[in-house]
């Protein structure tokens, strides 16, 4: 159930089940929260725990301060709404900053995550945006920031390499994904995610591929979550590429596999051809023909794929070549073939 790697650069650490935390009661504070480590509010969090704070910076030097313990290894997720700008620290027993971010009305929610190096206490650290300078140690100190607001602060304590999602519930509709053991799905479906503790607005991370072959991740909504909040659904996005999916709040996630589909096949000059369709990936496809495969040679060689409204895949077969059949893999899958009317 836990799996370790380390390597000269570190250790990483994956839990293959799902994280069971226990939601604690919500937490208004009926009087200022403290300014200082010395007079910070402990929220005496266990592992696996969870609590949502709703509060406010009131004045332009105010600063509401949260106490987390955390054991080795362990991981502290942070989870935040602002009515207005704001600013978000973590702190060590010293003062010292170990992360921070910009709370942005138009961008909530804000997600922050810290795993502990050593067990110890830890702070965190709520200002006024201007205010990213203030000593955890001294009242009143920073810079006075002109916005004061209020603010939603959800903290969990987790295990590292622990996640919400148990698995993923999908089958592609069309094509057939590398390993049929793994989820598969097409872009644009809508699949199922199981785990525990899901809430109301989860979003997720798809793995994408932009059409220069550069790997990153794209945030999106889903679209129901259950009551019991142990699944949730999300439509696959257009630019998703085979890769891990995974909650915005959570660090590790699992593997879906993105099966191309062919949708048309448009002749060019000689023996040039466009295929149109989903689930290309620039640098990592393949054209199979009746006698021929043709490999992306690179992300600046070879095939090119590119996003329109659908996407597209530009290639030459070689002189002579049936073009009568084609399909297209790549690392999730195998297209269905597409008959194309062409010696």
């Amino acid at each position: 159930g836990v799996i370790s790697v380390s390597t000269a650069g570190g250790t990483a650490t994956l839990r293959t089940s799902a994280v069971n935390s226990i939601a604690l009661a919500s937490l208004t504070p009926a009087t200022d929260v403290g300014d200082t480590l010395a007079t910070a509010t402990n929220l005496a969090l266990g592992l696996n725990q969870g609590q949502q704070i709703s509060s406010g910076v009131n004045t332009a030097l105010d600063v509401d301060l949260y106490r987390v313990d955390l054991s080795a290894g362990e991981v502290l997720k942070l989870s935040a709404n602002s009515d207005y700008y704001a600013r978000l620290r973590i702190f060590d027993a010293t003062g010292r900053e170990l992360s921070a971010t910009d709370l942005l009305y138009y961008q909530n929610p804000t997600r922050l995550g810290f795993v502990a190096q050593t067990g110890g206490r830890y702070y965190i650290g709520i200002s006024g945006y201007g205010n990213s300078n203030y000593n955890p140690d001294i009242a009143n100190s920073g810079t006075a920031s002109g916005y004061a607001y209020g603010y939603s602060l959800n903290v969990e304590r987790q295990l590292q390499g622990a996640s919400h999602v148990s698995g993923i519930a999908a089958s592609a509709t069309s094509g057939t994904p590398t390993n049929t053991g793994v989820a598969s799905a097409n872009t644009g479906q809508t699949i199922t995610l199981n785990g525990t503790g899901f809430v109301a607005g989860e979003q997720l991370y798809f793995s994408i591929l932009d059409d220069s072959g550069n790997l990153s991740e794209l945030l999106v909504n889903s679209s129901s979550v259950a009551a019991d909040g142990k699944s949730l659904t999300v439509v696959v996005p257009n630019n998703a590429t085979t890769g891990r999916v995974r909650l915005s709040r959570d660090f590790v996630g699992s593997v879906l596999q993105i099966v191309p589909t062919l949708t048309a096949f448009t002749p060019g000059v000689g023996s040039a051809f466009t295929l149109s369709g989903s689930g290309f990936a620039e640098g990592q496809s393949a054209i199979i023909l009746p006698t021929v495969r043709l490999d992306d040679l690179g992300r600046s060689a070879g095939l090119d794929v590119y996003s329109g409204q659908q996407q597209m895949i530009q290639a030459t077969a070689p002189l002579g070549v049936s073009r009568s059949r084609v399909q297209v893999r790549t690392v999730g899958g195998i297209s269905v073939a597409l008959a194309t009317g062409q010696p």
